[in-house]
């Protein structure tokens, strides 16, 4: 969650205009940056590293924000 937050924040974009672009659901989106949804399938996953053109690896083993520190 806290990597998703990091990237909807880098992209100056709000949680609706990525949900419609990446074509994941805003239902879905908002599970799991409220922490609701804990273990998101994997095809979401995939779909929000595509989005943010970050690896799949990137984007769920590692603090993304200090990368850009």
């Amino acid at each position: 969650a806290e990597n998703l937050i990091f990237l909807k924040e880098e992209s100056g974009k709000n949680w609706k205009v990525i949900s419609k672009q990446s074509g994941i659901p805003f239902r879905t989106i908002e599970s799991i940056y409220l922490k609701q949804r804990t273990n998101p399938y994997i095809e979401t996953v995939l779909k929000i590293a595509r989005y943010f053109n970050v690896s799949l690896d990137d984007l769920v083993t590692k603090d993304l924000s200090k990368q850009y520190e």
